[in-house]
């Protein structure tokens, strides 16, 4: 593989670095009393420097030794921004796989668009390194499918940036179901997601020179180059993401799927409304209803409003409904009241971190999910996404993790990839 290493200095000064003549051992080296050695720290390497890239870019280079050594966008403007803020200690890269081929990185974020998270996260565990992945998880259930297993038999650690675990709402609807004042099976209102729609009148553009599109693109199917659908706009489009459902849809569902203890469950049925989706674009939708196999059933709403009635019993102001309660707004009050003062008493569960784990080698689930969690609830997103594409009911099953019946939604579940990329 040709190599594509930029020096920092090389990428923002345009003068080669001058060859050293000796060696200086550095004093963190040594260790001792106020120093940390080279093996102490965690080092990272993240590939894609855009918006969300820069916060893992800079919250990861804590001080020395240098933990982000390197960094990878295929946007070279993007690449020397990532550089600049990495620090001394840091290499830029255009391809992916350079930075995973590097003996001396521990960990790989990836911050790309999800249409290639599955490719990088597996390289990245087949070359015995652990990821901090931001979500979806994958962009298609098959993928995920795939990813798991893989993350499994090679014993690596593989958590989502997901954000919901530890907030409000996924504690208190963990205690909720911990404590079960409100009996069972639950239904539950989720957030709403926000309203990202993509544009069906795109017509080509000149490629930006500092943009390699075709590795941009990569798995993706070809489409011509406009500057409505990359960076950023990707979440406006079936093929790279899935519009508010996937950029938010598991901020919300991890802590939901955490919460009623289904961390390994999968759901049997979806529907969804709304008017007839692009094939490219994401539309707009109405609603969406979720339900497993013993009754427990989670409404999506949209907040526009619009379209059929919605099959659920569930009052506007409820977020939560058992058979023998109500919880009401972000739980600001229950019916019967006294359920609110109960749940005040119930503790939080303690919740480890990324770090501890990958240092004490912990496979589960902490204030993220691990590569299992975060499958099934991006399963559960990536459902409600095909069930507003398709506008029908669908028979999930959860241990074929297949569609019933219905080939069209099946297509959906496994797509191909564009040549020569491939699982």
């Amino acid at each position: 593989m040709p190599k594509h290493s930029i020096t920092r200095r090389g990428l923002l000064k345009g003068a080669a670095g001058a060859a050293s003549l000796f060696t200086i051992v550095p004093r963190h080296v040594l260790g001792g009393v106020g120093y940390k050695t080279p093996s102490d720290t965690l080092t990272r390497g993240t590939i894609g420097t855009g918006n969300m890239g820069m916060h893992h870019v800079t919250a990861n280079n804590p001080g020395r030794p240098p933990a982000q050594l390197a960094v990878c966008d295929v946007d070279k403007t993007r690449l020397a921004n990532g550089l600049k803020k990495a620090g001394p200690g840091c290499k830029a890269y255009s391809d992916w796989r350079e930075v995973i081929d590097r003996k001396d990185i521990d960990i790989i974020h990836v911050v790309t668009p999800p249409h290639w998270h599955a490719l990088i996260d597996l390289a990245t565990v087949q070359a015995g390194k652990d990821a901090y992945v931001e979500k979806p998880f994958t962009r298609t259930i098959a993928e995920g499918q795939t990813l798991a297993a893989a993350v499994k038999r090679y014993g690596r650690i593989m958590w989502i940036n997901t954000h919901g675990r530890t907030a409000h709402y996924g504690r208190m609807l963990r205690r909720t179901v911990v404590d079960g004042c409100l009996g069972g099976p639950l239904t539950i209102r989720m957030p709403g997601v926000p309203r990202l729609y993509g544009k069906t009148d795109l017509a080509p553009q000149g490629v930006p020179e500092v943009l390699d599109y075709d590795m941009w693109l990569g798995p993706a199917p070809y489409k011509p180059y406009n500057a409505a659908h990359v960076h950023y706009n990707f979440r406006n489009y079936w093929d790279y993401d899935g519009g508010g459902m996937t950029d938010w849809g598991q901020h919300y569902f991890d802590p939901v799927q955490y919460a009623l203890g289904k961390d390994e469950e999968l759901p049997v049925e979806v529907e969804a409304a709304g008017p007839p989706q692009h094939p490219f674009a994401v539309g707009h939708w109405y609603w969406a209803v979720v339900r497993y196999a013993d009754g427990t059933t989670l409404l999506f709403p949209n907040d526009e409003g619009g379209g059929p009635k919605v099959p659920v019993d569930l009052a506007p102001d409820v977020t939560v409904q058992g058979p023998k309660g109500k919880i009401f707004g972000r739980w600001q009050r229950s019916d019967p009241p006294e359920l609110m003062e109960r749940l005040k008493g119930v503790p939080d569960e303690p919740l480890t971190g990324f770090d501890a784990a990958v240092r004490t080698r912990y496979r589960g689930s902490g204030n993220k999910p691990n590569a299992a969690a975060a499958h099934h609830s991006c399963t559960v997103v990536n459902l409600v996404n095909i069930a507003i594409r398709l506008g029908r009911r669908l028979r999930f099953d959860p241990a074929a993790q297949r569609f019933i019946g219905d080939e069209g939604a099946n297509a959906l579940v496994d797509q191909p990839m564009r040549a020569p990329w491939h699982m």
